[in-house]
């Protein structure tokens, strides 16, 4: 749908735009007018609705503080008089006559109040032009039992009833105002003084308020009773908060505790019965705790409202219509040049200048009102045909200057395309020139890293040679040191194992001895037995001693003999150790001298070891100072060759580019040979 507007002609859009602007303002002034005027409507019907409101409850709350002060007179003098019940009624009846706006009174006593104790309660009500009279004191009435009676007893205050229907006692819809009859001696209550109005007077002045054709009043009690309302079955029967919880209206339930509370208000209402908007205004009767309610509808409120918007939207938009009708001729006569430039534009994009520089003459001379030839003319479209004219004149003129530039760059383009065609065979032969180098160049680069390897190899294997050698010489030194040691060891042993020897003989030469005595002993031992033998039992004891130095003489023979065995054994293996460590002792000496000699040899091959090291090291960096120079060498290579390669894609792009210029040459020359300008 847009898209639809946007491809409209420039005159109708400027039409459309125009015309919704217009009908913007006049939607804005409507609204403004409808929502300003209903405030000041809704002011003013408030501020209307107070001051009725206030004049009726005053009206109604002046009448009853006058019917308030007879039964409050009448309950603080009463008890200042003797008790007679003919001149009581006479005083009632007399009052009533006095004051025609109460309906009906009574002095209802208390049955102990009377000396007889029977109840009295002389009742007096307005029948027409008469006044009629009835006891209360009635057994089927009961008046102790009514509310008019109870609740002022109770409260030991005047207070006004709720409105009820008393069949016995005026027959009509009344309200009652009870003053209690207090002694102030004994602070007892004798009885109740009562003043009735009929609640047809108060309904009469409710219904005289009236705002707009059909606004309407209301009043409620102080309980929510309805005790006026248009609808009458309402009255006494319904409170506002039954209509509420029957309808389930909150707002209505709200309004009623507003109202109860003795609360003033103005705010928009829905009648519950009828589902209508209305504004209502609520204040209190203070003096009887009533509310009353005016009821304004905003059908009859904003009907004047309504008539005057509408005729504004009429108005706005019959002018409206007449506007867009002027402003569409008027865009129409001023926007047909730019039509006209429009299809001259259309030429020029068709490449047809020829054509369009004839119409836009021919248009020149239709719009003779217009001075379009003027250069400094302010207006606008003036200015944009001469723009065209001057655009058309340059095309014409740039189109030629083009076709002779694309001859030019068509030769140039040759020439260049030659120039990058030789350029490039040179770069691919120095290219190849530049991989030969490169690859010999690898091959020294490999050869030096491999002498430099080997050479890192046999320095490497030289310095560990001579650290071998020092540690061999290290060890061979504490070898050398061991062998003096186990030299001197040998010494020491073979000096004990001689003494050995020695202890040994000397200890032979001992058992030999002691071989003799046991010899000895052995022979004494005989002789002591054969002696024994020759002392028969007499001898007996001491052939047992003989014997046992026989016994002693002959272990102690065969342990000798054994112990002589083992020192055989024992010098025997002396004698073999002694030759053994001396023999040990000799070898030592020789192998420590070879090893000396040894030691001597390697502290040579040591010093020439150390003398190779610088030599190795310095032919180490020689090659490393080569492999650096081979490895510079090729990097500058590749850095050539690169660059090599990098100029010949330069001049491949630089072929690209100039086909690409000859292409773009060429449709120049295309589109340039579209215009016509002959």
């Amino acid at each position: 749908m847009i898209k639809k507007f946007l491809a409209l002609p420039l005159n109708k859009r400027l039409s459309t735009y125009i015309m919704l602007i217009a009908l913007g303002i006049l939607l804005a002034v409507y609204l403004t007018n409808y929502f300003v005027s209903k405030s000041i409507i809704l002011d003013g019907i408030e501020e209307d609705s107070k001051n009725l409101a206030e004049a009726k409850v005053n009206v109604m709350s002046k009448f009853l503080t006058g019917v308030e002060k007879i039964p409050e007179a009448i309950s603080t003098v009463i008890l200042n008089y003797e008790y007679d019940s003919a001149n009581v009624s006479a005083v009632i009846k007399s009052l009533l006559k006095a004051n025609p706006g109460i309906y009906g009174m009574c002095i209802a006593y208390e049955p102990s109040f009377r000396p007889d104790s029977t109840p009295f309660a002389p009742y007096f009500w307005r029948e027409k032009d008469m006044i009629e009279y009835t006891d209360l004191a009635k057994s089927s009435y009961r008046y102790e039992y009514w509310d008019w009676y109870q609740i002022p007893y109770s409260l030991r205050k005047p207070i006004w009833s709720e409105p009820y229907y008393d069949d016995e006692g005026g027959n009509d819809l009344m309200i009652t105002y009870s003053v209690p009859i207090i002694d102030t001696v004994s602070g007892k209550v004798f009885g109740i003084v009562t003043a009735d109005i009929d609640m047809t007077l108060m309904s009469d002045i409710i219904s005289d308020i009236k705002i707009k054709e059909h606004g309407y009043a209301f009043a409620i009690s102080r309980f929510g009773t309805f005790i006026y309302h248009k609808q009458k079955e309402l009255i006494i029967n319904e409170t506002i908060f039954s209509i509420a919880e029957e309808k389930q209206n909150k707002q209505l339930e709200l309004l009623g505790h507003k109202m109860v509370d003795g609360e003033s208000g103005f705010s928009s209402f829905t009648d519950p019965f009828t589902d209508e908007d209305y504004r209502i205004y609520y204040m209190p009767l203070k003096s009887a705790g009533w509310s009353v309610g005016i009821m304004i509808p905003e059908s009859d409120l904003f009907t004047g409202l309504y008539f005057l918007s509408n005729m504004i939207l009429l108005v706005g938009f019959m002018g409206a219509t007449l506007l867009a009708v002027f402003i569409y001729f008027v865009i129409e006569k001023t926007t047909k040049p730019v039509s006209t430039i429009s299809d001259v534009v259309a030429l020029v994009t068709n490449g047809n200048l020829k054509e369009a520089d004839t119409k836009l003459k021919e248009a020149t001379a239709q719009f003779k009102d217009l001075d379009l030839n003027d250069v400094n003319s302010n207006d606008e479209i003036a200015k944009l045909w001469n723009y065209i004219q001057t655009m058309i004149n340059d095309l014409s003129r740039l189109s030629i200057r083009i076709k002779s530039a694309g001859n030019y760059l068509h030769s140039s383009a040759k020439t260049l395309s030659n120039a990058a065609a030789l350029l490039s065979n040179t770069f691919s032969e120095q290219e190849n020139a530049n991989k030969n180098v490169k690859l010999f160049g690898e091959e020294i680069r490999q050869v030096t890293v491999e002498l430099t390897d080997r050479t890192d190899q046999l320095t490497e294997a030289v310095e560990e040679t001579g650290n071998l050698i020092m540690s061999g010489q290290t060890n061979i030194d504490k070898i050398a040191k061991s062998i003096q040691g186990i030299g001197r060891s040998s010494d020491i042993i073979v000096k004990k194992l001689l003494v050995i020897d020695k202890r040994t003989a000397n200890i032979s030469r001992v058992i030999t001895t002691i071989t003799n005595i046991a010899d000895r002993t052995n022979l004494i031992s005989l002789n002591a037995a054969i002696e024994a033998e020759k002392a028969g039992d007499a001898g007996s004891g001491f052939k047992v001693i003989a014997d046992e130095i026989k016994r002693l003489s002959e272990n102690t023979f065969n342990s000798l003999h054994e112990i002589e065995e083992i020192i055989k054994d024992v010098k025997g293996s002396v004698s073999d150790g002694v030759d053994t460590v001396s023999k040990y002792h000799e070898q030592s000496v020789a192998g420590f001298n070879e090893i000396r000699n040894m030691i001597n040899d390697l502290n040579v091959i040591l010093e020439k070891n150390k003398e190779l090291l610088p030599e190795f090291e310095q032919f180490r960096e020689a090659t490393k100072a080569a492999q650096e120079s081979v490895s510079s060498i090729q990097g500058n290579l590749e850095a050539v060759t690169k660059l090599s390669s990098e100029t010949k894609t330069a001049i491949g792009n630089l072929l690209d580019v100039s086909d690409t210029v000859n292409d773009a040459v060429t449709a120049l020359e295309g589109e340039v040979n579209k215009l016509i300008t002959d």
